[in-house]
């Protein structure tokens, strides 16, 4: 019984001790612009949080931890969380831009606005038929519909 009383205080100790390792860090993001909702994870602790509209973030980390940052129109950048920043319990991330260039989009080809010209530049496929799946089909005039039948007769 006894031991069992000295191995439940020593485990409690060290799972105070392996929680108290970790530090309540606020930071900073400075970026060109719109700093709002930049992601900030914890890729060790598997843990995230956002930035304010400030670019301001408080996040839990402990030594060696690694901070990914991420938003859309800047480059990801990761933090290895030191002792330095631990000891201050604040830092700044500084991000760049992601800059995304195309080389050249060609959107189709140029109409020349006569009709005739454009339709036989413009490399269309006709529809696949019965004929080119080997189907016996019909091929005289189609039956109006009652409701379009109605509609082509004279009134009177």
């Amino acid at each position: 019984m006894r031991s069992y009383l000295i191995f439940s205080i020593l485990g409690l100790l060290f799972v105070k001790n392996a929680h108290s390792q970790s530090v309540d860090i606020n930071g900073k993001i400075s970026a060109p612009h719109d700093v709002e909702g930049i992601h900030i994870i914890n890729k060790t602790a598997s843990r995230f949080t956002i930035s304010n509209s400030n670019g301001e973030f408080f996040v839990q980390a402990k030594l060696n931890d690694t901070l990914l940052f991420s938003g859309i129109s800047y480059q990801p950048k990761e933090v290895v969380i030191t002792k330095f920043i631990i000891a201050a319990k604040e830092f700044t991330v500084y991000l760049e831009e992601l800059v995304n260039a195309l080389d050249e989009v060609v959107v189709g080809k140029v109409l020349t606005g006569d009709l005739l010209s454009d339709i036989k530049n413009a490399d269309l496929k006709r529809d696949i038929n019965f004929y080119d799946l080997g189907i016996p089909g019909y091929t005289g005039k189609l039956k109006l519909k009652q409701k379009d039948a109605c509609m082509k007769q004279p009134q009177g």
